[in-house]
């Protein structure tokens, strides 16, 4: 079985970009490492940045222009990258999202 790589994926209303660049000037080790943006064939504004691929202090960390019902807040999203495709058959059979419990 492959390791996977798990790392946070960071949510943003339309300014990933512009967060990617301020992180990146917070620690060394840092940098943009690609920005993803839509097809210009597509309906929509022509290269909208849809996600940014970025490193601090050696940590991978997308992020990703939500939208405005996806704004950065504390929730956090994991994101499991694999060196080989694999059947999603074991992470599909744990059924669909549960409600967060309250902690009090």
């Amino acid at each position: 079985m492959a390791v996977a790589t798990v790392f946070p994926c960071l949510w943003f209303n339309s300014t990933a970009k512009e967060a990617a660049d301020f992180y990146v000037t917070l620690m060394p080790h840092s940098h943009v490492d690609r920005v993803w943006r839509s097809p210009t064939h597509k309906a929509g504004p022509e290269a909208t940045v849809l996600t940014v691929d970025f490193t601090v202090a050696g940590q991978r960390l997308p992020g990703l222009n939500g939208g405005p019902h996806f704004s950065l807040s504390e929730a956090v999203v994991h994101v499991l990258q694999f060196d080989v495709v694999m059947s999603l058959g074991p992470v599909v059979a744990l059924g669909p999202p549960r409600p967060a419990r309250s902690p009090n």
